[in-house]
């Protein structure tokens, strides 16, 4: 168990930090943004994640530091609108080029 617990913390310190992130804007893989239709999902514990988090808002801090994941996909919006304070509090350290899908309100 202690081995695993070192090797996830060693998968979190080797990921970059996603505002170094250097984008070539010739470079057809900047047209393609891959991502999952959501980032919270504790399975991922130990592949994506290095420990459980508490809060949604903890996994998308550490979802946004693997490269490859430029996107993801908010499905909560479809039953309530997004809280202003808590997209507000995301800005802080989401990058810059990092895509968001929300689902539509169905009470629209």
């Amino acid at each position: 168990m202690a081995l695993r617990s070192a090797i996830q913390e060693n998968l979190l310190d080797s990921l970059p930090d996603p505002h170094s992130r250097k984008r070539d804007p010739n470079d057809p893989f900047n047209l393609v943004h891959f991502g999952t239709s959501t980032w919270a999902y504790p399975g991922w514990t130990g592949i994506v994640y290095s420990r459980k988090h508490k809060t949604t808002t903890e996994y998308l801090r550490e979802y946004v530091r693997y490269p490859h994941f430029r996107t993801t996909g908010a499905d909560f919006t479809f039953y309530r609108p997004p809280d202003p304070n808590l997209l507000a509090s995301w800005l802080e350290f989401l990058p810059r080029d990092f895509k968001m899908v929300f689902k539509v309100w169905d009470e629209i």
